[in-house]
């Protein structure tokens, strides 16, 4: 849906929420029709996000072919904030979900074992998940996810 209208004669700006489309997301939109440089201040994005700059059809903007990637960091914004808008140019910025990053986890057993011994999985990054698997793959956010618990069986081969 569209959200945040702001007319102010021939400069207008709002949000765009398309998220629940393929490659959707929230959008803030400003557009300039005057002949002079207009600020828009565009609201802060939500929780755990940041908005960053895809589109500004400015001259100024040529030389970067007026297009940036989602992965740019060149213009990124956590807070509320104004961005100048040239005459005669549209800007869009989107909101970005923050990727956390995390510590590597710790794997620690309780003794060497021939048959069998305890392992424990930690991690200090607060909130983190641990995914696992058991065939030897990578694991994803579709993977278990340990929780602390349970039985492993590991074939050890030399």
């Amino acid at each position: 849906g569209v959200s945040g209208w702001a007319d102010e004669g021939n400069a207008k700006a709002f949000m765009i929420n398309a998220s629940g489309k393929t490659s959707g997301g929230t959008y803030y939109v400003m557009i300039n029709m005057t002949g002079y440089d207009k600020s828009f201040t565009f609201p802060a994005p939500s929780s755990g996000c940041y908005w960053t700059r895809i589109v500004d059809t400015g001259n100024w903007a040529e030389k970067y072919c007026n297009y940036w990637e989602d992965s740019d960091k060149s213009y990124n914004r956590a807070v509320s904030d104004s961005y100048g808008v040239g005459p005669y140019t549209i800007t869009i910025l989107k909101q970005i979900e923050e990727t956390p990053t995390c510590t590597a986890p710790v794997i620690s057993g309780s003794s060497t074992f021939e048959e069998s011994t305890t392992v424990k999985i930690t991690c200090s990054t607060s909130g983190a998940t641990i995914y696992y698997t058991i065939d030897g793959t990578n694991p994803t956010t579709e993977s278990n996810v340990y929780s602390g618990g349970g039985r492993f069986q590991f074939l050890l081969q030399q």
